[in-house]
């Protein structure tokens, strides 16, 4: 019989795919029989995150101080999560996730016998547009940070190459892509309904933090080329961030305000259900969850060739990639879908079939594996 484990998940932002990837780890895990525990910040969490881990009756949770970006209390965040370990440990695993939750979890891990080991979640040097002195800063310490990891799991082969390149031994890596649930059933014209579309409009859609690294800034001005002619094209954002002013102000200049539905914070994979098409423009990602989302939700989908989007969004079967940054080829490939009803049919489909490969019982089951394997390493 399979020995239980006893793991600790270790994340400091409640929120976004990161947070996700831990709850859906943590139930599959559980559920396994293994006695899971999270350990996640008490400055950045969303209600949703709080709303998950309570339903997790099986898996226990310890709100501690971790701030995101980095800063001299980060010593203090160690401390905190060590005391946590010494007081419900000792731990099989110590699973870091995200950079700030990955790096407090190494330290904290230091000298107690659990095997370490961290899922970035997107190296931040994968963005292009990282100042070069940034770059080698996080670069450096990412490359230190390995040499105290046990292992390292990428959610992409893109991530893994980036991996190697940073210098983190091929020894220390494992790919495991991300994986989701099945998605409830939802109602389309209700959803419709509640976004104000009409039976007609074409529903460009977009779910995710409205900040920089998604590049909206992109999404919109491709979005005003590819509806200039299509009079029943619109865009809807589902999420809130820092550049929401910026971008309804650019909408503003391109004329499309009125063709912009913003819903604000919201559940992303049921507004799906009301999306013709789903739209990522990011300058970086790892392999987002949202992808899979649309993907279940039967939706053709144009998105920037960054991580591991190419993984799951087939040029010409599925949907379209582009290079970060084209608006004009962004422009094009929405236009395409926009057109044709029957298209955007056959290539959902299409979608929904490849989204069979990434379920978060494979993901959890691999993940499963690499723990066994370290624990039973001598």
């Amino acid at each position: 019989m399979t020995k239980l484990l006893k793991i600790l998940l270790v994340i400091e932002t409640g929120g976004g795919g990161s947070g996700r990837h831990v709850i859906d780890l943590a139930r599959a895990l559980s559920c396994k029989g293994h006695r899971v525990s999270i350990a996640y910040s008490a400055l950045h969490t969303e209600s949703w995150f709080d709303a998950s881990i309570a339903e997790l009756d099986r898996v226990r949770s310890y709100r501690h101080f971790m701030r995101h970006r980095p800063h001299p209390s980060d010593i203090v965040a160690v401390r905190g999560l060590r005391d946590i370990i010494r007081r419900n440990g000792p731990f099989d695993i110590i699973h870091g996730h995200s950079s700030k939750g990955g790096a407090i979890a190494r330290f904290a891990a230091l000298r107690t016998g659990c095997k370490t080991l961290y899922t970035p979640h997107a190296f931040v040097t994968l963005n292009a547009e990282l100042p070069r002195g940034r770059r080698f800063f996080y670069g450096r310490t990412e490359r230190l940070l390995a040499l105290m990891t046990d292992a390292l799991i990428c959610v992409s082969s893109a991530e893994y190459d980036h991996a190697l390149s940073l210098g983190i031994a091929a020894r220390r890596l494992r790919m495991i892509p991300n994986g989701c649930y099945p998605l409830p059933d939802v109602d389309r014209s209700t959803v419709r309904k509640q976004l104000g579309l009409r039976p007609e409009h074409v529903a460009i859609g977009f779910v995710g933090r409205i900040e920089a690294q998604k590049a909206l800034d992109v999404l919109l001005a491709a979005f005003a080329q590819a509806a200039e002619s299509q009079p029943m094209a619109k865009l809807v954002i589902v999420g809130n961030g820092s550049k929401e002013q910026a971008l309804r102000q650019q909408a503003e200049e391109l004329g499309i305000s009125d063709r912009i539905v913003w819903t604000g914070p919201a559940n992303g994979a049921r507004m799906m259900a009301g999306f013709d098409v789903f739209a990522l423009s990011s300058l970086y990602e790892a392999f987002p969850y949202v992808l899979i989302e649309a993907a279940l939700r039967c939706l053709p989908m144009v998105a920037t060739r960054v991580g591991g989007t190419a993984e799951l969004v087939h040029d010409g079967i599925n949907g379209s990639v582009v290079a970060p940054g084209d608006v004009a080829g962004f422009a094009t490939a929405l236009g395409r879908l926009i057109d044709d009803r029957a298209n955007r049919e056959r290539i959902g489909s299409a979608s929904r079939k490849l989204a069979e490969n990434f379920t978060a019982e494979i993901m959890a089951t691999k993940t499963l594996e690499l723990y066994e394997e370290l624990v039973s390493a001598p």
